[in-house]
């Protein structure tokens, strides 16, 4: 081995190594970013706030910012300031706490994640309570005492069936449905356009006050029901710890105090029959049936009444709505037999089948009415705005009655036949017995009648179509004949008229008789008064509106069509009066026509 290279190699290495150990770094190892912040955790109340987390960044990077990060809806990040990041949390309307985590992030820093919990809405102490005393229940109401621990509370209290009241799971879903229904209907009193999110209009539904003797309408006898309180605040927030509640069954029906009366008349091809109870305000149930099923019923008959016809109903279907009725009723029975004896009754029945009196009947024997072949023909005169006139002329020698009716009365009822027999009950009901054989009624052969002689009302309706019908009638006041029927139309308002009035005075024996003669058929208004009162007057108009004045409230009696005659014995013989008179037809119509004449001694 050469020792010089080896030596020479020796050296060489130890000069590298010594070379190597004693050369430095050029470039210190790179500090990683730090976020540091002063809480990790921030409580907030319920409001709505804004608020700030401090920060600061170790070995920060230039051109490099922090950022937040929430996913919570409630909560907002406002912006990121050099060291801190503002936020703000919307309200807590809820009854629990709320929390979420916030994010800070730095580009090469471990992240940090600060709680922020939210304390929920304060809600005030639920301290209202109440009273509830039930002091008297009927079939269908209830009269109670609710009395609230704070007179100046706001409350619900209510009557609800109880099969209701119990489907509810708990009184939160109670309080709900109650809320939902309270709004679906507010929005029914609100006017257009008005709206006070202070005051909304469902608020209406709340009650404030003690309840006293209050009595509340129930729909179900012999059914059970609640009555139930708690305190409710226009935000919507209950006040009572609980919901409050008395329950309670209506009772039977309680006896009516009311009686039947019953008219049979026959008709052509029907008998009709009419019952009128004494007390309109009393339901009750009726019939028709043969004398023989009707005597063969043992016992309390009304019950056995009802008896069958819910076992009507079983088969058949229907409710007690079906036969259950108010007020006067009536109805045509088209399959009686002639001669055949039959039974009317009618008792007294709640709307939920009970009976509430006994039964009272009425026994007739069914007969039809001879038809007898007579139409009537119409031709109608001097149509004015609020009265016409109609010649009316029988095809047959019959005694007959005519009526006037808005022809869209006539829409209600099935046919002319049906709306008249319907006329005749009221004829019957208001008008004397055996009115149909005077002569203010009836009439015989062609006559010319105006609307009032037509039963019409006071004045009719401008521009409007009235039916016209005829029929002829028995010396029973039974109809006979075909309903015969015609339309007219009356005119608009305001249009002058050409009729003229005249007069004729004459004494006897010191009384005077007035005669006014119109020249058409129509309405004028007539009377008498002194020379000496009307000289006073210095216009036809200031006349006429005196006289409007004195009679506002007398027009119809002293208003007529056709001839009318006044008679009188209480004028002063040897002094000056004036007849007047004027067409009226809404309003004066025509000039107004005098005659001046002096009382003879």
């Amino acid at each position: 081995m050469n020792l010089r290279k080896l030596l020479s190699f020796s050296a060489l290495a130890s000069l590298l190594i010594f070379g190597f150990a004693c050369t430095k770094p050029a470039q210190e190892e790179k500090k990683v970013p730090l976020i540091e912040v002063e809480q990790t955790s921030v409580s907030l109340s319920d409001e709505e706030q804004e608020f700030t987390i401090k920060f600061g960044v170790d070995n920060a990077v230039e051109d490099v910012s922090l950022e937040a990060f929430t996913k919570a809806d409630w909560l907002d990040v406002l912006g990121v300031e050099s060291d801190v990041v503002r936020f703000k949390a919307a309200c807590n309307e809820g009854d629990v706490a709320r929390s979420t985590e916030v994010l800070l992030s730095y580009e090469g820093a471990v992240n940090v994640k600060i709680n922020v919990v939210q304390s929920p809405k304060a809600v005030a102490p639920k301290t209202l309570t109440f009273e509830i005393t039930i002091k008297k229940i009927t079939s269908r109401t209830v009269t109670l005492d609710c009395i609230p621990s704070d007179p100046e509370a706001t409350y619900v209290g209510m009557a609800a069936d109880k099969s209701d009241f119990d489907k509810y799971k708990s009184e939160e879903d109670l309080v709900a449905s109650d809320l939902e229904y309270f709004k679906s209907w507010g929005d029914s009193f609100e006017d257009e356009g008005e709206h006070d999110p202070n005051n909304p209009s469902w608020a209406k539904f709340l009650r404030k006050g003690p309840m006293v003797d209050y009595e509340i309408q129930l729909s179900k006898p012999e059914h059970d029901y609640v009555f139930y309180a708690y305190g409710l605040n226009v935000d919507g927030s209950t006040t009572s710890p609980h919901v409050f509640h008395v329950e309670f069954k209506t009772i039977a029906p309680e006896p009516q105090n009311c009686t039947f009366t019953f008219k049979y008349r026959p008709g052509i091809d029907f008998g009709r029959i009419n019952v009128y109870p004494s007390d309109l305000q009393v339901s009750y149930i009726w019939g028709v049936c043969p004398k023989s099923d009707y005597d063969a019923i043992e016992g309390d008959k009304a019950k056995a009444i009802i008896e069958s016809l819910k076992e009507l109903m079983a088969t058949q279907g229907g409710t007690w709505r079906d036969y259950v009725g108010y007020h006067n009723r009536y109805m045509n029975y088209s399959n009686l037999v002639d001669g055949e004896q039959y039974v009317a009754y009618a008792f007294g029945a709640d709307i939920s089948g009970s009976a509430t009196t006994e039964a009272m009947s009425y026994e007739f024997t069914a007969k039809t009415i001879s038809r007898q072949d007579c139409d009537f023909t119409f031709s109608f005169q001097d149509v004015r705005a609020t009265t016409f006139a109609a010649q009316i002329t029988p095809s047959s020698n019959v005694k007959w009655v005519a009526y006037t009716l808005p022809a869209e009365t006539a829409e209600k009822y099935n046919s002319v036949d049906e709306m008249t027999e319907v006329v005749i009950d009221t004829f019957n009901e208001m008008l004397d017995e055996g009115w149909w054989n005077g002569n203010t009624m009836t009439h015989t052969g062609t006559q010319l009648l105006s609307s009032y002689q037509l039963q019409a009302s006071y004045v009719l309706d401008s521009s409007t179509k009235q039916i016209v019908c005829a029929f002829g009638i028995d010396d029973n006041g039974y109809r006979v004949t075909p309903v015969s029927q015609s339309f007219v139309t009356t005119t608009a308002l305001g249009k002058p008229s050409d009729m003229t009035i005249d007069f004729d005075v004459t004494s006897k024996d010191g009384v005077v008789e007035i005669a006014y003669k119109p020249s058409k058929m129509e309405a004028y208004f007539y009377d008498l008064i002194t020379y000496e009162d009307y000289s006073q007057f210095e216009t036809e108009d200031a006349f006429y509106a005196e006289m409007m004045y004195r009679y506002s409230s007398m027009m119809q009696y002293k208003m007529t069509m056709g001839t009318a005659k006044m008679t009188t014995e209480s004028l002063h013989a040897g002094e000056r009066y004036v007849a007047y008179a004027f067409g009226m037809d809404g309003d004066k119509s025509t000039k107004i026509f005098t005659k001046v004449f002096t009382c003879p001694e």
